[in-house]
């Protein structure tokens, strides 16, 4: 949620067309997270792609984002990631990631004007 917050109080999302997104993890997750995504996004969300195998990280939507970069019209893209969610939120390397995705949230989406 920290992500999708921080691209609310910024208001990138009045900026966007549409938001492409691909979820992995269990079906009853996923579904929580498309009813969170619907409501924050409404008709701009396109799912690309869901599905349990959850050990495909970010390369399916990397690929996904290649082949319409390779066959659409021309779009600008801000990729963001969970990276982390699912690992252990005790240990330091975790607390590593987070302070990284902090930094690109900050970054990318809350100064995204300047």
């Amino acid at each position: 949620m920290n992500i999708l917050n921080k691209m609310k109080d910024s208001g990138i999302l009045l900026k966007i067309n549409e938001l492409r997104c691909v979820i992995l993890g269990p079906e009853r997750e996923q579904n929580e997270c498309k009813k969170i995504l619907k409501e924050m996004f409404n008709d701009k969300l396109n799912v690309l792609y869901s599905s349990n195998e959850i050990e495909l990280y970010e390369t399916k939507i990397l690929n996904l984002l290649y082949n319409h970069a390779i066959t659409q019209e021309p779009f600008k893209v801000l990729y963001l990631h969970t990276k982390g969610v699912s690992k252990n939120t005790n240990n330091q390397k975790y607390k590593k990631i987070q302070d990284c995705v902090e930094l690109l949230l900050y970054f990318n989406v809350t100064k995204h004007e300047k």
